[in-house]
């Protein structure tokens, strides 16, 4: 289904030569970085054709969507990877390591929230006298 949601796009570019980024191992990248959210897909697309038309390429290259990738506003995933960089992207790898990220970050966060707790209490009691 996503693929061919990207096959229908890439009809819909305006350039000569198709992009073929319904590719099975462009498909991943594009979906890791979209979560295969249409809006996310089109404003990757708007902003490699930007950079595509730019140049005066005949289709979106790779080159062209790790371009573009900085350009996205995706506060919400600060450990994501810019696979259009990485020709041995694994899209499973990718997913499993972002998430490794995350986890970690939250557990610094809940190690740091309950020290700051306990540093909180022991001011507290001292004030009590106890």
């Amino acid at each position: 289904m996503f693929r061919a949601f990207l096959k229908k796009i890439d009809m819909d570019l305006p350039f000569p030569n198709p992009s073929n980024i319904a590719d099975p191992h462009l498909a991943a990248k594009i979906y890791y970085i979209s979560k295969g959210i249409p809006f996310y897909v089109m404003k990757l697309m708007e902003r490699a054709t930007y950079f595509a038309a730019l140049q005066g390429a005949d289709q979106i290259s790779e080159i062209h969507m790790a371009q573009a990738l900085p350009k996205l506003k995706q506060v919400a995933r600060p450990y994501v990877i810019n696979p259009f960089t990485d020709m041995n992207f694994d899209l499973a790898s990718a997913i499993s390591s972002e998430t490794d990220a995350e986890d970690r970050f939250k557990e610094k966060l809940m190690v740091n929230s309950k020290k700051s707790r306990r540093k909180k209490a022991a001011v507290e009691m001292g004030k009590a006298g106890v």
